[in-house]
């Protein structure tokens, strides 16, 4: 009997070749388009996971007022006393503790700042458009503008190309306790160079309105930077003028900011995985800092920006796979139940000659699947050609979409000035690499099965509760 079960198989595939063929289309349709979704799919998420790795995300770190005082409230209420003032050593961050949180594996690069000012002296002059000295007749604007930053490329003119270093060199965490960079505009009008050394006083005014400290202090000039920012207007305060701004070593802006130097106002880390937000909090915890009042705010824009379109293809393909696999058991079964009854006399003969309805059964299941098993082979061939006209018509509609969206300004949470810059717009992946994947081909060659046991599943049911003379006169 299991000769003829297995030739009766075969004779109906070939001598049907008319119903062989339709199953066999269907199939192919179903396969093909699993394959192609998968194959987007997986590639998609190999290129989302590389695209992480390199960009990453930014992670800004400041102080929180109201978490500050929502915490201060709290503490108050718990030993029955009102909240006092602000504490000032409370808004800044501890350097200490941020060099030891910068030295955990989870940050890819972490830069933080100090801002405060400078007066000038004869040494090095405020800048002006006109060449004319400055009066510096109203000292609360007639100062430069001092940035101390651990890393100069951390800044987001120079992370995006807005600034560039054009002599010497940038700042870095191994940079001196004197070392400033001065715009470019600066340096030519008060005629220095790389290495020269230049005198600052502490810009801090006392309760008269003079200076608070008169000791002149001597930084060297580590590089010269040019900036895309033009001039401001005619009548602006010299610590409005761009070429004014400063950038110095964290050490150097801890000189002019006196008892205050280690106090940092902000931090950026950079992450290799976006998701690893609450890892870094928890290790912040641990070195000091209070993230209730120094929260975590992720910045991954940019991030999004690249893998937006490509992460919608691959949710357009799970959704290719899924109503694939569908329509496949919906379609297939509806053309089982359809074959069943066309084939009524010759399922309730081999019934009336002895043979069991699991042999009946199982002889449309070897049918089907052998059908389905050659579809997935043709899908093999065919998918390698639909897969990447799929995935790049969607993808390229996704860009484009992408691309046309309007281009708000938002703050650049990776700019240590935390300044409300336009944030650098990156162009979005444009392009899938789409290979053939060995687990998909397996994924696809199970589902296929899974298709073929469900669509002879459900007329298997009914046919179970009939008797042979039932099906001859009444069918299936």
């Amino acid at each position: 009997m299991k000769t003829n079960f297995l030739k009766r198989t075969w004779l109906r595939l070939v001598r049907r070749p008319g119903q062989t063929v339709i199953h066999l289309g269907l199939f192919t349709v179903v396969t093909t388009l699993m394959l192609s979704g998968l194959m987007i799919q997986a590639t998609a998420t190999k290129t989302v996971e590389s695209a992480q790795r390199d960009v990453g995300a930014i992670v800004s770190m400041a102080f929180d007022i109201d978490g500050y005082v929502e915490k201060q409230n709290i503490q108050s209420e718990a030993v029955g006393q009102s909240g006092g003032q602000l504490d000032a050593d409370a808004t800044v961050l501890n350097l200490d503790d941020l060099e030891a949180l910068c030295a955990d594996s989870i940050a890819m690069s972490c830069n933080y700042a100090s801002e405060t000012g400078a007066f000038p002296t004869n040494s090095m002059q405020l800048f002006d458009p006109s060449g004319k000295p400055v009066d510096d007749g109203d000292l609360s604007a007639a100062l430069f503008q001092v940035e101390g930053v651990r890393n100069l490329e951390g800044v987001s003119a120079f992370r995006n190309g807005d600034a560039r270093i054009i002599d010497g060199v940038g700042l870095s965490p191994e940079s001196g306790d004197q070392e400033i960079v001065i715009d470019k505009r600066l340096a030519e009008q008060n005629a220095l160079a790389v290495g020269d050394s230049v005198q600052l006083f502490v810009g801090q005014l006392a309760r008269d309105g003079g200076m608070l400290d008169d000791t002149p202090h001597e930084f060297t000039i580590a590089g010269i930077y040019e900036s895309g920012l033009p001039d401001a207007p005619p009548g602006s305060p010299p610590v409005m003028q761009p070429a004014n701004q400063i950038y110095a070593s964290l050490g150097a802006v801890g000189v002019l900011l006196g008892a205050d130097g280690d106090a940092v106002k902000q931090a950026t880390f950079t992450l290799a995985d976006p998701d690893d937000v609450k890892l870094l909090g928890e290790k912040a915890a641990e070195v000091g800092i209070d993230t209730d009042v120094f929260p975590l705010i992720l910045n991954d824009k940019q991030y999004r920006q690249l893998v937006g379109p490509i992460e919608q293809t691959a949710a357009f393909a799970t959704v290719i796979v899924w109503a694939s696999l569908a329509a496949g058991c919906i379609i297939l079964g509806l053309v089982v139940t359809s074959s069943l009854r066309s084939r009524r006399r010759e399922v309730g003969v081999l019934l009336s000659l002895g043979e069991s309805k699991p042999r009946v059964l199982g002889q449309q299941f070897l049918e089907l699947v052998t059908c389905a098993v050659v579809s997935v082979a043709i899908a093999v061939g065919v998918g390698q050609l639909v897969a990447p006209v799929i995935g790049s018509v969607f993808l390229s509609s996704q860009v484009a979409a992408a691309q046309s969206g309007p281009s708000q300004a938002e703050q650049d949470y990776g700019d240590i000035n935390g300044g409300a810059t336009q944030v650098e717009r990156v162009d979005p992946i444009d392009e899938l690499s789409i290979s053939l994947d060995p687990a998909a081909i397996g994924l696809v060659g199970g589902a296929a099965v899974g298709i073929t046991a469900v669509s002879i599943a459900l007329p298997g049911i009914r046919l179970a509760r009939q008797h042979p003379r039932d099906i001859l006169t009444t069918g299936v």
